[in-house]
């Protein structure tokens, strides 16, 4: 890594952690994500950076986190991407009224974007959709980064909810359902209900759950679903939506 300069650590993802960095040839500042490849008490970390590495290879988007190159060093892996001036979580913590509505909306449209150009052309579901993945830069425009839950959509079912992603990321209590999805995905305030309730079949409606939870994020600078465990995020929910029925949650046969 002689050719960057590494500084401050600036973030955390699910399996490593963002540091700023500059090129020393040509003065350009990025963030660096080092991966760890292998972790003494984990055999499971060598597919979830290759599927990490695999997934920011193939994204490419106005606003989705520009990946530069990839570096092996060691054990490690090296992910060089743009870097962004800040973050949406941060900007929300700093702000002491809410954006102009324009401005929100403006957000918010380059959010969904991303997603659906990783939806419905990458075929690709992020997961971890929350203020502190969507980074922004010096002239707001939205990046959304940390793929290190994506996983892809390997069938048009999986798409609508009722097909699944890959045998490596199926909880011990459906392994005998192939193609099943991880339940344990993405940050409590912003999951969606399938998932609090254990489903091990989803798609994107579950970025797109959190999308709308940022959404209500920015209008009232305040998180719209706090949960502090699990079960209490649940009572949250019903708190504020009123509790599921055949009518608004219909039950699959």
């Amino acid at each position: 890594m002689e050719e960057y300069r590494v500084g401050r650590r600036i973030g955390e993802g699910a399996f490593g952690e963002v540091v700023e960095a500059v090129h020393v040839a040509t003065g350009r500042e990025v963030a660096i994500k080092q991966l760890f490849v292998r972790a003494a008490s984990s055999r499971e970390r060598v597919p979830d950076v290759a599927r990490e590495v695999a997934v920011t290879r193939a994204l490419a988007h106005n606003h989705i986190v520009a990946t530069q190159c990839v570096l092996e060093r060691g054990r490690t892996v090296w992910i060089v991407m743009e870097r962004a001036a800040t973050d949406l979580a941060s900007l929300l913590g700093a702000l002491r009224q809410p954006l102009p509505e324009g401005c929100q909306r403006a957000l918010f449209v380059q959010l969904v974007s991303a997603l659906a150009y990783m939806h419905d052309v990458a075929g690709v579901m992020h997961r971890d959709v929350k203020p502190g993945n969507v980074m922004l830069t010096h002239d707001a425009c939205v990046k959304l980064g940390d793929f290190g839950l994506a996983r892809p959509l390997l069938s048009p079912v999986a798409s609508c909810g009722s097909g699944g992603g890959d045998s490596s990321d199926v909880a011990p209590a459906t392994a005998a359902a192939p193609g099943a999805y991880s339940n344990q995905v993405g940050s409590r305030w912003y999951r969606a209900p399938e998932l609090l309730y254990g489903a091990d079949v989803y798609g994107p409606p579950v970025d797109m759950w959190a999308a709308g939870c940022i959404l209500a994020e920015l209008a009232e600078l305040s998180p719209l679903f706090p949960g502090r465990t699990d079960i209490d995020q649940i009572r949250v929910l019903h708190q504020v939506l009123g509790s599921p029925s055949t009518a608004t949650w219909p039950v699959r046969n």
